[in-house]
């Protein structure tokens, strides 16, 4: 139940750092892939909180729950996937933003360039000459 729980709050997370990346306008490659993805997780994720749910109802069943190794190495590959997910959206949203910085650095120098250039220009050593 506890490993459900956890797994619950990494979707949440990860279904966040979607939701700003898609607002920021970030590009992820495979976009179409990663939506799958993250739909198919979410399918996964509400299917072990369900059991997980049925199991609470009764006490047995909650003791199999607790035992149930397979279950649990199930879950854990799941809360994997779901973190190596968040972990890629994060990678992308961090290079777009690094490359919207690299290019508004290099505006930004040659618009200094440009300017100094016109200062020297207007300078009044350049008028005597």
């Amino acid at each position: 139940m506890r490993l459900t729980r956890i797994l619950v709050s990494a979707l949440a997370h990860t279904e966040n750092a979607y939701l700003d990346a898609l607002e920021n306008g970030v590009v992820l490659s495979a976009d179409i892939d990663v939506t799958e993805k993250l739909t198919l997780l979410q399918f996964r994720v509400s299917s072990f909180r369900e059991a997980s749910l049925r199991n609470s109802l009764s006490s047995f069943s909650t003791l199999y729950d607790m035992f149930d190794t397979r279950r649990s190495v199930a879950v854990f590959r799941c809360l994997s996937e779901v973190r190596r997910l968040q972990t890629y959206i994060e990678i992308s949203h961090e290079y777009q933003l690094r490359e919207i910085i690299s290019e508004s650095r290099c505006q930004c120098l040659l618009a200094t360039r440009a300017s100094i250039s016109l200062r020297r220009r207007d300078s009044p050593h350049a008028r005597s000459v």
